[in-house]
């Protein structure tokens, strides 16, 4: 079982605690503490955590495949849990395919697991949406931007397949307004930073954009719809 601690800052999806149970979570947080850094505190910790995230194994198989080894078959389901209303507010089952077979059999268990990775990862990005600030412009007119710079990389799981809407954030009367001014396409993916071509928006882009308050325009990774 898998905390998940969603994060303030606009470049990470969320920050994740390991646990086999919810008392093996508290075990982590807990060997986390510094005493002279008050945001390590398990309280400090637990009111910030607001998804638990829940994997349950279905079943497990493994298949003599003669002299080539040993091939296994595994299916498991997730869930994320609001841990203030305790309801499960996504679940997806995942079913491993398309390993190869493995000589030994504690092998074939992994080799089964890492079938399951893409669809583990399109789970997270269509629930933990990943929203980002623009670092830098990269190359301009006069009149628009073509191509910028974000705060995001393959560390946050990016491919070149990917794009991104550009929103303006706007507070009124204490209300927060977004509204949608530009797209982006991935050109170039960096560990923490990734160029992008300007779609659509770039004039906007250009006359919004502030170093000073960059968290005034927000890249938000756009989710492909089933």
């Amino acid at each position: 079982m898998t905390g998940v601690q969603t994060c303030a800052l606009p470049i990470y999806r969320a920050n994740v605690v390991m646990g086999k149970s919810s008392e093996a979570i508290e075990e982590n947080l807990a060997e986390s503490i510094d005493a002279a850094n008050m945001s390590t505190w398990v309280t400090q910790q637990k009111g910030k955590m607001k998804y638990t995230l829940h994997g349950y194994i279905n079943s497990i198989k493994f298949i003599k495949m003669g002299e080539k080894g040993y091939k296994s078959v595994v299916s498991f389901t997730v869930r994320i849990i609001d841990n203030i209303t305790e309801d499960v507010v996504a679940q997806q089952d995942f079913k491993s395919g398309g390993a190869a077979g493995e000589i030994a059999r504690a092998s074939a268990f992994p080799s089964a697991l890492k079938t399951t990775n893409e669809a583990q990862k399109e789970l997270f990005k269509s629930f933990f949406t990943l929203r980002t600030t623009i670092l830098k412009i990269d190359k301009a007119s006069k009149t628009s931007v073509s191509y910028l710079t974000i705060i995001a990389g393959s560390t946050s799981g990016l491919t070149k397949k990917d794009q991104f809407v550009v929103k303006q954030i706007e507070i009124v009367d204490g209300f927060e307004i977004e509204n949608e001014i530009a797209t982006l396409k991935v050109s170039e993916i960096g560990a923490r930073t990734t160029k992008c071509k300007v779609v659509k928006g770039g004039k906007d882009i250009l006359s919004l954009f502030d170093r000073n308050n960059r968290e005034s325009l927000i890249c938000e990774l756009k989710v492909k719809k089933k």
